[in-house]
């Protein structure tokens, strides 16, 4: 996925994400399953804007950023 998105996971710059080639954020919250793979201390951010804007509904990452995300 290539959508600039905020910490609510909300679009960021209308105007880029005009130009981008990239499935809808809308599109993604309508699926069954939609996979975030992603880890880091740098991603935890981006992670907690795209569960809390439910653009993914399964997140594989590793063990210390998913207790990052829980605390």
């Amino acid at each position: 996925m290539f959508t600039f998105f905020d910490d609510n996971g909300e679009i960021c710059n209308e105007k880029i994400y005009n130009r981008t080639i990239a499935i809808s954020l809308d599109t993604l919250k309508e699926k069954e399953k939609s996979i975030l793979v992603a880890g880091g201390e740098h991603k935890v951010k981006a992670i907690k804007g795209a569960l809390k804007g439910k653009i993914a509904n399964v997140l594989i990452t590793d063990q210390y950023t998913a207790k990052r995300l829980l605390e």
